[in-house]
C-alpha cells in the first residue's frame, strides 16, 4: 500500500526509475563535449587520437534539475550516495564483492542506492518546480524603468 502511495507520488516505477538514472548517466558523460577541448602537451599531441563513437545522450533540462538533486543528497547522505554512484555512474560490476567491503548485504546496497535514486527524482521536480515559479513570479512584474 505504501509503496504504491510512493510510486504515485513519484511518478516512476522502479524500471522507469532505472533507465532515468542510466540516462542521466549518459547525460554526465556527455557534458564535456560543450566545453572547448583542454590544452594538449606536447607528448599528447604525440599519441594517436582516440576515435569512437560521438555521445548520443538526450538534452533534457530536466537532467540538470536531477543532477542538482544528486549532488545536494550526495552532501547529505554519503553512505546512500555512494551506493548510487557506484551502481549508477561508475557501473560496478562486482556488487557482491562492494557491498561485502562495505560491511552490508547486496539488497541492502541495492536499495540503499534505489532510495537514493527516488529521493534525487523527487527533490529535482521539487527543483524544477520551484524554478517555474521564480520564472513565472519574474514574468509578471511590471518593469520599472
Amino acid at each position: 500500500m505504501m509503496r504504491d502511495i510512493d510510486e504515485a507520488r513519484i511518478g516512476l516505477n522502479d524500471q522507469d526509475l532505472y533507465a532515468y538514472c542510466e540516462a542521466w548517466r549518459e547525460w554526465c558523460r556527455t557534458r564535456g563535449y560543450y566545453m572547448p577541448p583542454k590544452a594538449k602537451n606536447i607528448l599528447a599531441r604525440m599519441q594517436p587520437a582516440k576515435v569512437g563513437l560521438p555521445p548520443d545522450a538526450e538534452l533534457s533540462a530536466d537532467m540538470q534539475y536531477f543532477n542538482m538533486a544528486v549532488h545536494a543528497l550526495c552532501d547529505m547522505d554519503p553512505e546512500q550516495s555512494e551506493c548510487f554512484l557506484l551502481q549508477f555512474y561508475c557501473q560496478a560490476k562486482n556488487i557482491k564483492k562492494i557491498a561485502y567491503d562495505m560491511k552490508i548485504g547486496r539488497q541492502t546496497f541495492y536499495d540503499r542506492a534505489n532510495r537514493f535514486a527516488r529521493r534525487a527524482y523527487s527533490m529535482s521536480r521539487s527543483l524544477k518546480r520551484m524554478n517555474d515559479d521564480v520564472a513565472q513570479q519574474a514574468k509578471d512584474e511590471p518593469v520599472v524603468d
